[in-house]
């Protein structure tokens, strides 16, 4: 329950009136061949959830009975994604270094820290002599949303990044991803779900449990390659 109270935080942030504040990277001033990707993925959680469902109008009983439905949707979801053996981490990380590796990077990787949450990380620290680059891309919700009743449930992903030199602190690149996000979020890349993924209610979303897999994964696969492809030279 706590990670879908993290997702509400990340979506009442998103729609704020203040625009998320992107470092881009500069591909002319940094000679860069190998990028450290650090492991810890954080707490994301898959969701499906309807922003303005219906029986959040009704007062506490059917605000209640609105989480209950809420969460009854979810948890099919995750049955789904599980019964697949999808790991949404690790398929995440691996379109990342993919394709940071087809633009040309060496990826290493770094268990060294330990994320709070689904916040980058705060302090980067080289080996003694040496310069780390470390890529810290957090995967913060997965899943479908819809923006009330009546409208269709599309997949969904939302990322955070930044590329941060270990050695001076210096962050190179930092930017935010959303796919299939709700709203107009200032200052965050954008983008768009696939038209084909479109669920108009539960029994929808769970009658064909590959197509459900392969909508998530679109989302997220989409995701990783436009922070990978941030860092193109």
């Amino acid at each position: 329950m706590r990670k879908f109270f993290v997702f509400l935080a990340l979506l009442a942030t998103s729609a704020c009136a203040s625009p998320y504040v992107a470092v881009p990277f500069e591909a002319d001033q940094h000679d860069i061949s190998t990028i450290t990707l650090i492991e810890d993925v954080g707490s994301a959680d898959v969701i499906a959830y309807e922003v303005a469902s219906a029986g959040s109008n009704f007062g506490l009983v059917g605000a209640l009975i609105d989480a209950g439905v809420q969460s009854s949707r979810r948890q099919r979801v995750e049955d789904v994604l599980a019964a697949a053996n999808f790991d949404a981490q690790a398929y995440f990380r691996a379109r990342i270094s993919e394709e940071l590796e087809a633009l040309g990077y060496e990826v290493e990787t770094s268990n060294a820290f330990e994320r709070e949450g689904s916040k980058l990380i705060a302090s980067h620290p080289s080996a003694e002599g040496e310069t780390t680059l470390y890529l810290d891309a957090v995967l913060r919700s997965y899943g479908l949303l819809s923006s009330g009743a009546g409208t269709p449930f599309r997949p969904h992903a939302a990322v955070e990044a930044q590329l941060v030199n270990g050695d001076s602190e210096t962050v190179l690149m930092r930017n935010s991803v959303m796919y299939g996000m709700i709203g107009t979020p200032q200052g965050h890349i954008l983008l768009s779900p696939d038209a084909k993924y479109a669920y108009s209610n539960r029994e929808e979303l769970l009658e064909d449990p590959d197509r459900l897999l392969a909508s998530i994964q679109d989302a997220i696969s989409e995701t990783a390659v436009t922070v990978a492809r941030l860092l193109a030279r």
